[in-house]
């Protein structure tokens, strides 16, 4: 059947995969693991590229430039190492008490910021330290880059930040603990996933904002579709579609997908297509357009975490044995 996901291999890693993340072009695929291993794939074969430095005590995030020529790695050792894909370092940063679990690349590929506990560290792509951003009222728990700006979350809201210029951080307030952050790829809407079971949207420029409430569990799995028009979340064994077309989701129902057996731990897009692995062992895929899903793969063990290689054609998951498999689409 055209369009369908068919498994292509499985490998195990050394221990649980902390972060997961394809390249750009979606030939090679970075895995950071708890065991503080960082291991590089041929994303096509699973064949092992290169096992750059990890981290003692535990890889706990990774990201990849925007032109795939850098690999930045973060851990339990509060060290940031940047290196090629082939493993040769770039720079890296002296230890530090704080773990770096968040990192991200700016769009333009020439900031790579990082929370380290309270603070928001931006560097360039030699390794000078562009802003250092403290004050936060609580460890960083989310960050992402809408633009030339820093979006960094913590309990009580989140500040956006301009690294490249000397003017104050403006802050958008949430009464909340907040797990997950995304932009909408215009940069219109900004959405988080929160501890109370809820999302919370800001329109970011009039700074209008709206709540949605009722999911059974905190919710940490949500993401954009590319052209922005719906946001797929979940918190629960649900998966949730919000319509972010015209003037937003305001007053709108989601669309509601049932077929987990467990909790929803992580979401993507694949093209039309959402993809959402559980503590059921499963990997579902459901056409945007209905509500009817199939189980892509099934396992023993519960899935939590997801990748989606650019353009969908493939995606990597593992559960939390350390198990990754990578299925893609058949075209036939």
């Amino acid at each position: 059947m055209p369009g369908r996901f068919v498994r292509v291999w499985s490998r195990q890693l050394a221990d649980h995969a902390a972060d997961l993340h394809f390249v750009s072009s979606g030939r090679v695929l970075a895995a950071a693991t708890l065991a503080g291993t960082v291991t590089v794939l041929d994303a096509s074969t699973g064949e092992l590229l290169a096992e750059p430095t990890g981290h003692p005590g535990g890889a706990l995030s990774l990201a990849w430039s925007p032109d795939g020529f850098l690999l930045a790695t973060g851990g339990q050792d509060g060290r940031v190492r940047v290196c090629r894909p082939g493993g040769e370092p770039v720079f890296e940063t002296p230890s530090g008490r704080d773990w770096i679990e968040h990192m991200a690349f700016s769009p333009d590929g020439l900031q790579l910021a990082v929370g380290a506990g309270r603070t928001a560290r931006v560097y360039d792509r030699s390794g000078q330290l562009l802003a250092d951003q403290g004050g936060h009222g609580s460890t960083i728990s989310a960050l992402c880059w809408m633009g030339r700006r820093l979006v960094t979350a913590c309990y009580g809201g989140v500040r956006l930040l301009e690294p490249d210029r000397p003017v104050a951080p403006r802050f958008l307030e949430y009464s909340g603990s907040i797990l997950a952050l995304v932009p909408s790829p215009d940069g219109k809407w900004l959405a988080s996933g929160n501890q109370d079971g809820s999302l919370h949207i800001w329109q970011v420029e009039s700074g209008a904002e709206c709540a949605m409430s009722g999911y059974p569990m905190k919710v940490k799995a949500l993401a954009f579709s590319d052209d922005g028009s719906t946001l797929v979340a979940a918190g629960g064994s649900e998966v949730t579609l919000w319509d972010f077309s015209g003037v937003g989701p305001v007053g709108r129902k989601p669309k509601v997908l049932e077929g987990h057996a467990g909790a929803v731990t992580a979401v993507g897009w694949a093209g039309h297509r959402v993809l959402s692995v559980s503590e059921d062992g499963t990997l579902r895929s459901w056409p945007a357009s209905s509500d009817r899903g199939e189980v892509v793969w099934e396992g023993q063990l519960p899935l939590d975490r997801l990748a989606v290689a650019p353009g969908g054609v493939a995606a990597a998951f593992a559960d939390r044995s350390g198990n990754m498999s990578l299925v893609s689409l058949d075209e036939r």
